[in-house]
């Protein structure tokens, strides 16, 4: 529950810091959609039934 509470710190911190905020302004509208396209490839890869193994 600690490393949740350290978690959100962080995110607040970065959400707040101005080259972090400047670079997401800049980059966000290509930077999100490639990080969900790689989270799915790789629970697709991951699963079982893609390798039936």
């Amino acid at each position: 529950m600690a490393l949740v509470a350290v978690w959100c710190a962080a995110a607040a911190w970065l959400g707040a810091h101005p080259r972090v905020v400047a670079f997401i302004e800049r980059h966000g509208h290509w930077l999100v959609p490639a990080v969900f396209i790689a989270i799915g490839l790789l629970i697709i890869l991951e699963s079982p039934l893609f390798f039936g193994v």
